[in-house]
């Protein structure tokens, strides 16, 4: 699967609201449509501020041949990771990775390799060689499935004030995040083009999910989650991707700390019968943030101890 270019999503210039639903808010709450457009003004936040932001990952995917079944293979990775301004996407900011050790052993000399490239030049106009880096790093994933949608900030597009209209939106619950509450928002994408591609003979992957929204008009993510099912050429792909932030005070934001995803692909069998399925765990944990070639930096602390 793959984002689809952004000119694919050329929206009316009529100004549109989400479509938003769910029970009426309490007087002293905000609505559902105040907490979309704090998190659209959030997200145009993160737009200015993501220019170029480095970190490293530490990446650990293990492979099942069912969804139940003992693990067959395990693989870790480590990676320098930069969010980067995306133009020519549909996506405001996207995530390069540049893996330098699988399982321990390196696969490159240790060098900021992304960085160099990144800092001194346009991160929007130069990105083809520190996209061939990640495209070369792609090969290391497990499965058999191809995938450049990993990205932990990935759902936080969703919520961009451009693409909002292509989503409807319904409160849920409520929740308890860093000691402050947030509230569940469901949300699914609601026609082609959709903002996600899927192989030539299913194209479109509509998008649903959920997104924890401070209880304010401040517009705070605090967790994303995101749902894909595509189906084409006897072989059906699903995908959970979960992510959780934590306070980032160097950008006045919150930012992802861990991702959590799983790949289940299914080859459909012969004659009615049950085909094979693969099923890959992936648990990616963030560190050491910082803005690409300022030395500052501050740890932020995962919800979890990081994956070994």
């Amino acid at each position: 699967m793959r984002v689809r270019g952004a000119s694919h999503l050329i929206l009316s210039g009529i100004a549109l609201l989400p479509f938003a639903r769910g029970r009426e808010a309490a007087a002293d709450e905000p609505s559902l449509v105040q907490l979309l457009q704090g998190a659209g003004e959030y997200v145009l936040a993160y737009e200015s501020a993501f220019r170029i932001v480095v970190a490293e990952e530490v990446y650990v995917q293990r492979r099942r041949v069912s969804a139940t079944g003992p693990v067959h293979e395990t693989r870790r990775l480590a990676s320098d990771v930069a969010f980067v301004r995306a133009p020519g996407t549909a996506l405001p900011w996207w995530l390069l990775r540049d893996v330098y050790e699988v399982d321990g052993s390196p696969v490159r000399d240790r060098e900021a390799r992304l960085e160099k490239l990144l800092v001194g030049g346009s991160a929007g106009g130069g990105l083809e060689r520190p996209r061939a880096i990640a495209d070369e790093g792609a090969r290391f994933n497990l499965g058999r499935s191809y995938r450049n949608f990993n990205v932990p900030t990935l759902v936080l597009a969703f919520l961009h004030p451009a693409v909002q209209p292509r989503f409807s939106f319904e409160r849920k619950g409520r929740t308890t995040i860093e000691g402050r509450p947030f509230v569940e928002i469901q949300f699914r994408e609601l026609k082609a083009p959709t903002v996600i591609r899927g192989p030539d003979a299913a194209p479109d992957v509509l998008a649903a999910g959920r997104v924890w929204l401070h209880d304010g008009t401040d517009g705070t993510v605090g967790r994303t989650e995101l749902v894909l099912e595509v189906a084409g050429d006897g072989v059906t792909t699903r995908v959970l991707l979960t992510t959780e932030y934590r306070p980032y005070r160097p950008l006045a934001l919150w930012v992802p700390v861990e991702m959590r995803d799983r790949l289940q692909t299914e080859l459909a069998g012969s004659r009615g019968r049950s085909g094979t399925v693969e099923v890959v765990d992936g648990l990616a944990a963030y560190s050491r943030f910082r803005q690409a070639g300022v030395t500052t930096e501050e740890e932020v602390r995962p919800p979890d101890a990081p994956p070994r």
